[in-house]
């Protein structure tokens, strides 16, 4: 795209991995920056954490939960409506950051 059409600009992308390596799980979140990278959009790569604590905590539940007679699960902590919210978050105070920073003139 010619800098002079209108058009995107500028995209924030959130990965639960770092997009910006191509070894990162299956490399399509690289893959798909490279080429918005390659169409003169500038990116804000964001990579969405899990809370460690809180996975192991549902780690070590699940584990003691198995030795209950037919107590087999598998969910787990990413798929939890607690991950998802603390994602939200990340993502919400991410947004929030880069609005004040439009609004005081920065790119």
């Amino acid at each position: 795209m010619a800098p002079d059409q209108q058009g995107i600009r500028k995209l924030v992308v959130f990965a639960t991995q770092d997009s910006s390596e191509s070894k990162s799980w299956s490399n399509v979140p690289y893959l798909f920056c490279e080429t918005l990278k390659s169409q003169c959009i500038s990116l804000e790569q964001v990579t969405i954490r899990e809370n460690v604590l809180l996975r192991l905590l549902v780690l070590d539940l699940k584990k003691v939960l198995r030795v209950l007679p037919g107590f087999e699960t598998i969910w787990d902590y990413s798929r939890s409506g607690l991950h998802s919210l603390l994602a939200q978050w990340q993502r919400d105070s991410v947004c929030r950051k880069m609005v004040i920073e439009m609004r005081l003139g920065g790119d």
